[in-house]
């Protein structure tokens, strides 16, 4: 009788065990699971209409983080900084008409990480969700460790002379 109930006990422990971790899996995939509904939903829909009344240019900033080197995340990221501060700009990942900035980029000198980067950046003018966007402008440069901050704000000027080029595009038929 003892064996059985030691055996009891173990069967028993096992499956809670087993249970909790089969509901820790459940409660893991399911906070993960709105989290994709919440982007997949913020892609497919239309922008807020105050958004859209407040005349600023809306911009993505695009980039892909598995090639990118360190001073490009950074270089990216101030760039978005500064398109937050904007009263030009503003960050939008709503399915409107949009400047689209793509940027890649990598270190200079592979010996040598975090010391410059070699970065291209491609601006498109994305006419919404399913619709193929148009090219506007290109650049290839570099950008030193101390030098991302100028850097991030020539490149937003830079977008600036693109919008004022290419302003016609935003106006409605």
């Amino acid at each position: 009788m003892a064996k059985k109930g030691k055996y009891l006990c173990c069967c028993l422990f096992l499956m809670s065990m087993i249970g909790a971790g089969w509901l820790q899996a459940v409660a893991q995939e399911n906070r993960t699971v709105p989290q994709k509904n919440v982007e997949q939903m913020k892609k497919s829909q239309k922008a807020p209409q105050e958004l859209v009344k407040s005349d600023k240019v809306p911009v993505m900033v695009i980039y892909n983080n598995k090639g990118m080197d360190s001073l490009g995340r950074r270089l990216v990221f101030t760039m978005r900084e500064r398109f937050n501060k904007s009263d030009l700009f503003r960050l939008s990942g709503y399915d409107e008409q949009k400047i689209r900035i793509v940027i890649r980029s990598q270190e200079e000198f592979e010996g040598r990480p975090g010391l410059s980067s070699v970065y291209s950046i491609v601006w498109n003018f994305s006419y919404g969700k399913d619709v193929l966007s148009s090219y506007l402008s290109s650049r290839v440069g570099f950008v030193a460790h101390d030098a991302i901050q100028d850097q991030a704000e020539s490149l937003v000027a830079r977008t600036d002379e693109i919008f004022t080029q290419y302003s016609y595009l935003f106006e409605e038929e």
